[in-house]
């Protein structure tokens, strides 16, 4: 235990961060010292999209709806998460299937595929084979690039907070975040990461964190869950003997 007051450090960007905080502390019943340092910068592409007919789009993340060419038409989407599932509604698409991850979206579209050719709006770097395993099964998907996640090193704040001794949690929703993070490291603080799968945790050993806890599920309620039962152990003083 610690008699410092723990960190929350979020390096997703912000609009993210901010729920992942909110999530976090409405489980622990009272708010923490949060540090917000966005590790990505997304930047909105120019897309040519090609020619359909499409019978659905797959939308893996909200940055995809906010980046989305104005030109598509109202299709069912395939989501991942609730708030992507919002977004495109609000866009004017028709929310056919939430999952909670990337994995369970796959699964769920290899046990019951479209039939017909779908639409994959993306970021250039992802996770997973989406398309691949899609292809294994007949589905015809085209991807379409609509943003970039530029790298962005941590700020001040950020490296302030790793540099000192007070306990710092710190969830990280990726592999290539956790490479970002890892070029500052290794790190002074008592750093306790939540990665989102064994990925995630093998890149984050690479700037040898104090513990490293794998979310039981790869989602942000649960990673939210792991956290703040984190951050209440590091705020509960140790009972005396």
């Amino acid at each position: 235990m610690s008699s410092q007051e723990p960190i929350l450090l979020l390096t997703r960007p912000a609009p993210s961060s901010e729920q992942t905080r909110n999530a976090v502390e409405s489980r622990l019943g009272f708010s923490v010292h949060t540090v917000i340092s966005p590790v990505l910068r997304i930047v909105p592409l120019d897309p040519r999209l090609p020619a359909g007919p499409h019978v659905a789009v797959i939308l893996t993340s909200v940055e995809a709806v906010r980046a989305m060419p104005d030109e598509i038409p109202a299709l069912p989407a395939y989501c991942v998460g609730a708030r992507t599932a919002e977004a495109a509604r609000a866009a004017g698409l028709v929310p056919y299937l939430v999952a909670p991850n990337a994995a369970a979206l796959t699964e769920a579209l290899l046990e019951s595929p479209p039939a017909g050719r779908v639409l994959y709006l993306r970021g250039v770097h992802v996770a997973g084979d989406l398309v691949a395993r899609l292809g294994e099964v007949g589905r015809a998907v085209d991807e379409v690039l609509v943003y970039d996640q530029e790298a962005v090193p941590l700020n001040d704040e950020a490296l302030d907070a790793l540099a000192g001794r007070a306990p710092v949690v710190m969830p990280l929703f990726s592999a290539r975040t956790a490479e970002i993070v890892a070029a500052d490291g290794p790190f002074a603080a008592p750093l306790h990461v939540v990665a989102m799968s064994q990925p995630v945790a093998r890149m984050a050993a690479a700037f040898a964190p104090t513990t490293i806890d794998i979310s039981e599920a790869p989602d942000g309620g649960t990673i939210a869950a792991t956290v703040a039962a984190i951050l209440r152990e590091l705020c509960d003083p140790a009972p005396l003997a």
